[in-house]
């Protein structure tokens, strides 16, 4: 991760829980990022992205760009979503700056996935962060 506030470092956007969150410097900096090593090289299909849901931190999200990086230090961007974000919770968030989890296609081999905030004034603070080979589908009860 590009910067940390506190102990929320960026392992807790992959520890498996829903309860925690990784921050990068609460005063915002110029596009930070948080960079998951996924051991070894994957065929990674979709990146799914779970949003920080309490006291309105989802506006931080905006605009985003994800990345593949292979074993070489090669990057590739494969997706560009959102719009906006904002430095501060409870801001007012715009349509793309929801709760989500969004399920975002990011096709390639890789051994890294890097998720970044383009632009200034900005703060990653989301719950978690996977990168999958497949699309997850709802299970209908």
């Amino acid at each position: 991760m590009s910067s940390t506030e506190a102990a929320f470092a960026g392992s807790s956007c992959i520890d498996g829980s829903m309860t925690t969150f990784c921050h990068s410097a609460d005063a915002g900096q110029y596009s930070p990022w948080l960079r998951i090593d996924m051991g070894a090289t994957y065929s990674v299909s979709y990146v799914q992205i779970h949003n920080r849901n309490e006291y309105g931190c989802y506006s931080r999200l905006g605009a985003f760009e994800l990345y593949l990086i292979s074993a070489t230090g090669q990057r590739q961007l494969c997706a560009q979503a959102g719009s906006g974000g904002t430095l501060t919770c409870g801001a007012t968030p715009n349509a793309q700056s929801q709760q989500g989890p969004f399920t975002v296609a990011c096709s390639g081999s890789a051994s890294q996935v890097e998720l970044k905030l383009p632009g200034p004034n900005r703060v990653i603070n989301l719950m978690e962060v996977y990168p999958l080979t497949h699309a997850l589908v709802p299970t209908v009860s």
